[in-house]
């Protein structure tokens, strides 16, 4: 695992300085679709998998995507500029991927293997406190890396 991630890590960096050679000739609405197609998409890529284990290697990565399109120094604040470009920080995206797909299958509109995966307990007599419903990831038991983000960000009732 941690051989793939670091190889997705590198492409986006190999693909990162490619772009900071042509950067300077190129407009503004051009380097955020370059940077969409050639570093978003690879961190897009499996981040559900990802999560905790290289989140601050993968927030450098867009972060320097960032000063690309801005063509700014290496030093400068980077939070407005991932603001004014609507990126989200990468623990957020792979937040909200776990969090979608853990709705799809709750809902039936994820394909039928995955949703064979998670199953709704519904509680009853009792009244339920957010508390109980979210597990805390101190007590989630070990798992393999694939089934982590699932548990870690699924109600208590599913599994």
């Amino acid at each position: 695992m941690t051989s793939h991630i670091s190889k997705v890590i590198q492409a986006c960096w190999y693909q990162l300085s490619n772009l900071w050679r042509i950067g300077k000739r190129l407009q503004r609405d051009l380097r955020i679709q370059l940077v969409h197609t050639l570093i978003h998409s690879r961190l897009d890529c499996d981040n559900a998998l990802l999560t905790k284990i290289t989140e601050h290697d993968l927030q450098k990565v867009q972060n320097s995507a960032a000063r690309f399109v801005f063509s700014s120094k290496r030093r400068r604040e980077v939070t407005k500029m991932r603001k004014k470009l609507h990126f989200l920080p990468v623990r957020y995206i792979i937040k909200f991927k776990v969090c979608l797909l853990t709705f799809k299958c709750l809902n039936g509109l994820a394909p039928p293997y995955m949703s064979e995966m998670i199953k709704l307990k519904t509680q009853t007599g009792q009244e339920t406190r957010l508390d109980d419903v979210f597990r805390n990831a101190s007590e989630v038991p070990h798992f393999d890396y694939y089934e982590l983000p699932m548990i870690i960000y699924t109600p208590l009732g599913s599994s």
